[in-house]
């Protein structure tokens, strides 16, 4: 809401500039930047392996007719 209480966009600018949290703004940053390199290496590891043998690397191995895998 800089916008809209400082007198013009320079002004707002310069008060968003000295009440951010620098801290908590990097911390969010590197969260972001950490979650885009995994889907990225996800992505490229289920491209190469494949659909098929990365489901049971996640999600353990699947049962044929829903009942557990250890019952059969």
């Amino acid at each position: 809401m800089f916008w809209q209480e400082a007198p013009g966009l320079a002004a707002a600018n310069d008060a968003l500039l000295a009440h951010i949290n620098w801290a908590h703004y990097w911390a969010v940053q590197l969260l972001v930047l950490m979650l885009v390199l995994n889907y990225c290496v996800i992505a490229e590891v289920a491209r190469v392996v494949g659909r098929e043998r990365m489901k049971p690397m996640f999600f353990g191995p699947m049962s044929q007719a829903g009942l557990p895998a250890a019952a059969k």
